[in-house]
């Protein structure tokens, strides 16, 4: 299975995050050639990995009258919580970056694909195809809507971009009423990793969310096999974060010393019992140009 296998799509799917830290301390990175930032932004950034480290990444719900709008009606998902990753090329990191925030946490697909995730499923909202009225026909308990997004932008009357398609966009969902749709059906043990907000107690996260223009409603544990890469927004914040001991800790409390008798019947081309040992890539966004 594995001799002369050539993954077509990116091995890496990203988490990015601080747009808010971004809008509030350093709205104008992008004026410059560069991403450093200022010594408010640089802390914030720290402390925002340190605790995605510690506690986890943030799902938040959507909104009650979210809707996708399509030629022959609206597609209108569930009530859940969502974390958002995109598939792309290291050299592209910066234009998400700038949309999105610029910390990247990257997993390996296979941390998706525990947490029931999938990539996005877009469709032309001006033309016709399956995924539309009257072809398409279901209720609003059905959470694979909460998989499709329109791949367009219409920026005027003449102008089309695929901007969204772009984004090469997963997710990972969730929602009480998920957790017991997976007890019913027996993927119960899917549910052990997310953790609910209230159930965290360290007053240091508590004030730290209080303090955020919006909460989690759940996070998703990232102390996890298949955790692959650091996308710093500065070198500033990368060579703090690796001087730290706690961060040293956190990590190596999930990736550990490499031991070689653990791989003596490990097959050549599959590699995926060595990924408790792969430490994560580490790499700043102004590197991420050269790739």
């Amino acid at each position: 299975m594995y001799q002369n296998y050539i993954p077509v799509h990116s091995d890496f799917i990203i988490h990015w995050t601080g747009k808010d830290i971004d809008k509030d301390y350093d709205k104008n990175w992008t004026v410059n050639n560069t991403s450093f930032t200022n010594k408010i932004s640089t802390e914030k950034y720290f402390q925002r990995f340190k605790h995605i480290l510690k506690y986890g990444l943030w799902m938040t719900d959507n909104k009650s009258d979210e809707s996708i709008k399509t030629r022959n009606g609206e597609i209108k998902p569930p009530i859940h919580s969502r974390t958002c990753f995109t598939e792309l090329k290291l050299s592209m990191a910066r234009s998400h970056a700038s949309e999105f925030g610029r910390l990247g946490i990257g997993f390996k697909r296979f941390f998706l694909f525990n947490r029931i995730g999938a990539p996005m499923i877009y469709f032309n909202e001006n033309g016709r195809n399956w995924l539309q009225p009257p072809l398409f026909c279901s209720n609003e308990d059905d959470y694979y809507k909460c998989f499709f997004k329109s791949m367009t932008l219409r920026e005027d009357d003449t102008t089309l971009r695929y901007k969204y398609f772009d984004e090469s966009e997963w997710r990972i969902i969730y929602s009480n009423n998920i957790k017991n749709i997976l007890e019913k059906n027996g993927l119960g043990e899917t549910n052990s990793h997310f953790i609910n907000f209230e159930d965290i107690k360290e007053k240091e996260f508590i004030d730290y969310c209080n303090n955020s223009r919006i909460k989690p409603k759940f996070l998703i544990p990232v102390k996890d096999r298949w955790f692959a890469m650091i996308i710093y927004p500065s070198i500033e914040v990368k060579v703090r974060a690796q001087s730290d001991s706690e961060i040293k800790d956190l990590i190596n409390s999930f990736k550990k010393p490499y031991a070689s008798e653990i791989n003596k019947n490990v097959p050549v081309r599959n590699p995926a019992s060595l990924e408790p040992y792969n430490y994560p890539i580490e790499i700043d966004l102004d590197t991420c140009r050269n790739f």
